[in-house]
């Protein structure tokens, strides 16, 4: 198995040893019940801050790029900026447009929709159907207000 898989699953089962212990002290009756309902949020809570990170992650690139440009360090900014020059392919367009997104900007990029697929089939692995539903309909508005940016 993959190391970063090995990682990910020893930081969950830290996070739900913690909380089965806390939950144990406040009610021991209900202490699993309460450790997997604590576990479920924090869970959700980490997965909006990696969604929120991602997301200020490529605004922020964009303005990086902008920034190596008028600075002179216009060979990483292309490098950077051919990466994502390429456009999102077919297979993720449809995809996309199976979560829910009704438009799909022309200059959305390869790594961008991966990015956002990433984010919105995690959610539908784990079920979190609220999630999908937020992000759809942020996507929706955002691209709706202003066809030609990738949030």
């Amino acid at each position: 198995m993959e190391q970063r898989i090995k990682d990910k699953i020893r930081l969950y089962g830290e996070i739900y040893i913690e909380c089965l212990a806390l939950s144990i002290k406040a009610n021991p009756n209900n202490s699993r019940y309460m450790a997997n309902e604590m576990f479920r949020e924090v869970a959700k809570d980490m997965r909006s801050e990696l969604i929120s990170r991602l997301q200020n992650g490529l605004q922020n690139e964009c303005m990086e790029i902008k920034e190596d440009k008028a600075n002179g360090s216009a060979l990483d900014a292309v490098e950077s900026k051919e990466e994502n020059a390429k456009p999102a392919t077919d297979k993720q367009r449809h995809a996309l447009h199976k979560f829910g997104i009704e438009w799909i900007p022309e200059n959305l990029g390869l790594k961008e929709a991966g990015e956002i697929l990433n984010i919105l089939v995690s959610h539908s692995k784990e079920g979190d159907h609220e999630a999908i539903a937020d992000l759809v309909g942020k996507f929706n508005k955002e691209w709706a207000e202003n066809p030609t940016t990738v949030p």
